[in-house]
């Protein structure tokens, strides 16, 4: 489950309430107080409030306020017991995949899916206590789903280049992804090439290509260990 919605007008109070799921919600503007039953803290633009199932929470501004509302079944991601408050970095990335996921959300779901889990990955970092080496992570994550199309692109190159040593960027990298270099590359690829065969008259060569990997012969067996079918097999059950 994946919603996305803003508040449709300037909303200047919105009682105590809860989900049975995570609640995201990234303040765009306005000013106010977001409030748990026991505790209060400053509502401003750029700030981004994660509220876990069952917490209840409400929002109150004097001259109202504009938030985006993410909601999904994130319990595998995040471990929270009470709201949880992380600030926008200066480049606002909060705030551009905030906006991408709600434009989205109904024209192109499952591309609306890879976005919310890179605003995840995004938001993981302000969750944990260790923010240099989160970011680090971050940006090889990104740098990872800019070039996937890319066959000569080497993952190595990335943790190399990142300033520490390749096993401990290497190690933490499985730490806060659960996966390690090379099956997050992998994972992004499948992902990219299951949308690919649903949208596009792409033949099977075409869609390997487009996801860098220019063996045809090992792009259909990692996509059916990724998948369970094959790449044929997936388009023809469409």
């Amino acid at each position: 489950m994946l919603y996305a919605k803003i508040t449709n007008d300037w909303q200047y109070h919105y009682p105590y309430h809860s989900h049975n799921h995570y609640e995201i919600m990234y303040v765009l503007e306005g000013e106010g107080y977001f409030s748990s039953k026991d505790k209060k803290w400053p509502l401003t633009p750029g700030t981004i409030f994660i509220a876990p199932p069952h917490v209840e929470h409400a929002t109150e501004s004097k001259n109202g306020h504009r938030i985006i509302n993410i909601g999904g079944n994130f319990d595998k991601l995040f471990f929270l017991d009470d709201i949880s408050v992380i600030y926008d970095n200066e480049f606002n990335e909060g705030k551009m995949l905030a906006e991408a996921i709600l434009r989205n959300i109904y024209s192109n779901e499952e591309y609306a899916q890879s976005l919310c889990r890179s605003f995840i990955r995004y938001l993981l970092i302000g969750v944990k206590q260790q923010p240099i080496i989160c970011s680090v992570i971050y940006k090889i994550t990104s740098e990872i789903e800019r070039q996937f199309d890319n066959p000569d692109f080497k993952v190595t190159d990335l943790l190399v280049a990142s300033g520490y040593s390749e096993d401990y960027i290497r190690m933490k990298f499985q730490e806060i992804t659960k996966m390690t270099p090379i099956k997050y590359l992998t994972s992004v690829r499948m992902k990219n090439a299951k949308t690919l065969l649903a949208l596009y008259d792409f033949n099977i060569n075409e869609v390997a290509s487009r996801c860098g990997i220019l063996d045809n012969t090992r792009f259909s067996r990692l996509f059916k260990s990724y998948y369970g079918i094959s790449p044929k097999q997936y388009r023809d059950q469409l």
